[in-house]
């Protein structure tokens, strides 16, 4: 038995399908041709193949090849900054060898991540400090180590299997910590034939799951995060110019039928019971606990000391927690490694809410020139009277 569907019942679902896909094409297409929720950030990297190399110890290197890099925030381009390594693969403007050679002064190697690196930057922080201090009767050296995204993993690879193991002669090791640095496992990268940056982190504090080679890498690198691109310089140089960005790489999906599910799924999950806080900190996981002796052990075998520096970030010093104690981890870590601990918030105190936005980038998190330079005076002061001050 057939049973007739009455055509006043059909054909308006008809149109309202129909209605449904032509709308539902149109907005998909707004969205990946990004006039529908732009990416509010465009990284462009000038053809940084020729620069950013996986290597075993540091992670990645830098080679001495250039490559620009940008930031582009909502119309305006935050900063052009030069990815460029030293003699040693890292973001040191000079070149520096295991032996002192004929410098004066006293010579300390700093480990940090992308606030030291700052390769963003005409100038990082170390680099400030040595021209500040280069016509005193002791000026002072900063090699510089910083691994851009890396942490304590890349830091205690770098201290124990290159500072240590090729006996460099310095005066004190100096880690400038922002809060997660400690967590970091360790970071690996790599832009060789590649038409985004790959970047990714081991998920294990046992080095002997570390990478050595690049084959080994390649599982855990992954496109960088945010809209980030390897360029041509043609491209480069017209993205600066905001003629040109490359295209969206947004995966094609129905854009109204994905709003509707995500808020069907945000109201079910206001039903259920609410996520337990995370613990409160209290010590390391036992494999970073290792790693942070096993750096005691390497300062102690090289008998040279260790500062501990608490970088703060914009909004740490613009939320009014300059007088609160620096984090309780990076706390520890100095404890544990009998450093001197420093607050580098101190660096900015008397300065206003407006002074500190106008160090920091516009929307970038990072420092921009006169934050940085900020640091660098601030440290030039800490750094003359260490290793033999208080």
């Amino acid at each position: 038995m057939r049973i007739h569907i009455p055509a006043k019942f059909y054909v308006p679902l008809i149109i309202a399908v129909a209605t449904y896909v032509v709308f539902e094409t149109a907005v998909t297409v707004l969205y990946l041709k990004d006039v529908l929720e732009p990416p509010p950030s465009v990284w462009l990297f000038e053809d940084s193949g020729r620069t950013v190399h996986f290597d075993a110890i540091r992670g990645y290197r830098l080679t001495p090849v250039p490559s620009r890099i940008t930031r582009i925030t909502k119309g305006t381009v935050e900063y052009v900054g030069t990815l460029k390594g030293n003699n040693q693969g890292f973001p040191d403007r000079d070149d520096f060898f295991p032996a002192r050679g004929h410098e004066r002064g006293k010579r300390f190697a700093v480990f940090g991540d992308s606030y030291t690196a700052a390769q963003f930057l005409d100038e990082n922080w170390p680099d400030r400090v040595e021209d500040l201090t280069r016509g005193e009767a002791v000026p002072l050296h900063l090699l510089n180590f910083a691994i851009d995204g890396g942490g304590l993993a890349n830091w205690w690879r770098v201290l124990t299997r290159l500072v240590e193991e090729e006996h460099y002669e310095i005066d004190g090791v100096i880690f400038a910590v922002i809060p997660g640095n400690l967590w970091r496992g360790f970071t690996v990268a790599d832009h060789q034939n590649e038409t985004r940056p790959m970047f990714g982190r081991i998920p294990a504090w046992d080095p002997k799951k570390f990478p050595s080679t690049i084959e080994g890498a390649r599982k855990y690198l992954q496109p960088e995060t945010g809209n980030a691109s390897i360029v041509t310089t043609e491209e480069f140089d017209r993205g600066i110019k905001l003629e040109w960005r490359p295209p969206s790489d947004k995966p094609v999906r129905p854009y109204f039928a994905r709003k509707v599910w995500h808020a069907l799924r945000a109201g079910l999950s206001l039903t259920k019971q609410p996520p337990a806080p995370p613990r409160a900190f209290d010590s390391f996981d036992p494999g970073q606990e290792w790693m942070i002796q096993d750096v005691a052990r390497s300062l102690e075998t090289m008998g040279i000391p260790a500062m501990v520096i608490h970088v703060p970030s914009r909004e740490e010093l613009l939320q009014g927690k300059r007088d609160a104690p620096p984090p309780v981890d990076t706390r520890l870590f100095a404890a544990l490694l009998d450093a001197r601990l420093v607050d580098g918030r101190e660096a900015f105190a008397g300065r206003s809410e407006e002074e500190i936005r106008a160090m920091w980038l516009p929307y970038d998190a990072h420092w921009g020139q006169t934050g940085s330079n900020r640091f660098g005076e601030y440290m030039m002061g800490v750094l003359n009277d260490w290793p033999s001050g208080p």
